[in-house]
Order: C-alpha cells, then structure tokens, then sequence
C-alpha cells in the first residue's frame, strides 16, 4: 500500500509546497501482468494502479484551480462581484470533485484494509479519516491562499529607477 499513501498526498504536497513538476508527471505505468505473484509482493493490484491514476488526476486538476483561482483573485481588484462570483463558482465545483474523490478514496481504502487484524485497522482507518479531511479542506485552503496571493503589493518592475 506504499504506492497509494504517496499517491493520495500528492494533491496536498503538490500545492502545499507549489510543485508544478507534479501536474506533467504522467500516471504511474501499469506494470505486467504477474501470475506468479505471492502475498509479499509489493506489486500494485489493478485497483490500487487505478486509485492511483485518479490521484494523480486530481493532482493536475489541484493545480489547475488553484492557478484558476490565482488569476480571479487577482482580477478582484478590477472586477469584485465577478471575480467572487467566480471564486464561489470554483470553489463549489472543486469541492463537489473533492467530495467525490474522499468517498472513492474512503471505498479503495476500507478494500485495502479487509485482510488487516483488528488492532491495525482501528489505526488505518483513523489515518484514512485524518487523509479524508485534509483533502476535505483543500478548496477553501486553496482559496484562502489565492485572496491572500491577490492581496500582496506587485513585485518591483525590473528596469533604471525614476528620480
């Protein structure tokens, strides 16, 4: 289950930490078909791969809107009712994406744990609820910091001074 902890955190670190890089990464390959797989094995099952390539759809998608929302926070300052009007808009569209990803994320998650013992999974689930949250949060975050990113002075004008 490695793969699909990095997976699901990618949306998270990806803006967290402004790592364009993420959004030209291309989906993990599938990996052949192995029939002499054994219960060790680290391979990715189907599902896991395909979890996997949703995560790091909505990490492109993560940047896509916080970029979108960038750019009408900005045009706050020209157009307000618009540009809220169209933040809402974002948000409320994001955070439905968002929603529907946490209940596909909480459904691959409770697959994964069914061979767990019972003391294991009382700490997996908690960890999958912490990870659902998190992402729960990221719209308005993503907001947040593209009204805070807006409110910045511009930066200095390369160019000779004016005495």
């Amino acid at each position: 289950m490695s793969v699909f902890r990095s997976f699901l955190l990618m949306p998270v670190v990806a803006l967290s930490f402004g790592m364009p890089a993420y959004a030209q990464q291309d989906a993990p390959a599938q990996p052949a078909a192995d029939s002499t797989r054994t219960v060790g094995d680290e391979t990715p099952s189907d599902e896991e791969i395909a979890f996997n390539e949703r995560s790091a759809a909505l990490g492109r998608r993560v940047l896509a809107v916080d970029e979108a929302m960038k750019s009408a926070a900005r045009r706050a300052v020209l157009d307000p009712t618009g540009a809220k009007q169209e933040l809402d808009d974002l948000q409320a569209t994001f955070q439905a994406e968002m929603d529907a990803f946490i209940q596909d994320f909480l459904n691959f998650a409770a697959t994964q744990f069914t061979a767990l013992p019972e003391d294991e999974l009382a700490t997996k689930r908690k960890i999958a609820e912490n990870r659902a949250a998190e992402l729960s949060s990221l719209p308005q975050a993503m907001r947040d910091r593209a009204e805070a990113a807006a409110r910045l002075p511009a930066p200095p004008q390369d160019g000779p001074p004016t005495n």
